[in-house]
C-alpha cells in the first residue's frame, strides 16, 4: 500500500527563500564583513598597544584606527588600518588643521592625516617660517614688502615605530575576522527568513 505524506508550507517556504535572496543576502554579507573587520580594528589597537612607540605616539596612533566597507563593481570591498574610515578621517583632519592655526606654526601632531609618517618613517625635516622681507627701492606700494620662508631649525626625522602593525594585525586576526563573518551573516539570514 501506498502512503502519500503532504508537506504543507511549501509556497511560503518558497516566498521567504525568494526575500532573502533578494533582500537578505546583500545586507548579511555586509554585517558579515562589517564584523570582521572589527576583529581586525580590535587586533590592530592591541599590535600598538604592545609595540615600542611611546606613549603619546600610540594615544594618537589608536585615534586613527578605523574601517571601511564599500560596494563596488557587484561586491563589498573592506579594509581596516590607519587613517581609515571617512568620518573619522576628516574629524582628525579638521582636529590637527584647527591645532595648527592657533599654535603659530609648531606643529599639527600625529593625526590619520599623517599617521602615515610614524609607518613608514620620514627623513630628517626641517621647520619653516615666514619672514616678511623689504623692498625699500620698489616703486610699486604692493612690492615693497613680500614673504619669503627660512629655514629655522631642523625638526629630526620620525623612526617607523608602527611600521608592520597592519600587517601582524590581519595575520592575527584572521580566524576570528571568519569566525565574526560567519556568525554575523548566520544571524542576519535567520533574521531575514523569521520575517513576515
Amino acid at each position: 500500500m501506498n502512503e502519500v505524506i503532504g508537506i504543507t508550507g511549501l509556497d511560503e517556504l518558497r516566498a521567504t527563500l525568494v526575500t532573502i535572496k533578494d533582500r537578505g543576502v546583500k545586507k548579511a554579507v555586509k554585517a558579515g564583513i562589517n564584523a570582521g573587520l572589527q576583529q581586525g580594528v580590535s587586533a590592530l589597537r592591541s599590535a600598538v598597544n604592545s609595540s615600542p612607540a611611546s606613549a603619546e605616539l600610540k594615544a594618537a596612533a589608536r585615534k586613527t584606527i578605523g574601517k571601511s566597507l564599500r560596494f563596488y563593481d557587484g561586491n563589498y570591498i573592506g579594509k581596516f588600518g590607519f587613517g581609515v574610515g571617512a568620518a573619522a578621517k576628516a574629524k582628525q583632519v579638521a582636529k590637527a588643521k584647527a591645532k595648527h592655526d592657533t599654535s603659530g606654526g609648531g606643529g599639527v601632531g600625529i593625526s590619520a592625516a599623517n599617521i602615515h609618517w610614524a609607518v613608514l618613517g620620514t627623513n630628517d625635516r626641517t621647520l619653516k617660517r615666514p619672514v616678511a622681507v623689504a623692498f625699500p627701492n620698489e616703486p610699486n606700494e604692493a612690492n615693497k614688502t613680500a614673504t619669503r620662508f627660512r629655514t629655522v631649525t631642523s625638526t629630526g626625522a620620525m623612526p617607523a615605530s608602527l611600521a608592520g602593525l597592519v600587517a601582524q594585525a590581519s595575520e592575527s586576526a584572521a580566524p576570528q575576522m571568519t569566525t565574526a563573518a560567519a556568525a554575523k551573516i548566520s544571524q542576519v539570514l535567520l533574521s531575514e527568513a523569521l520575517k513576515k
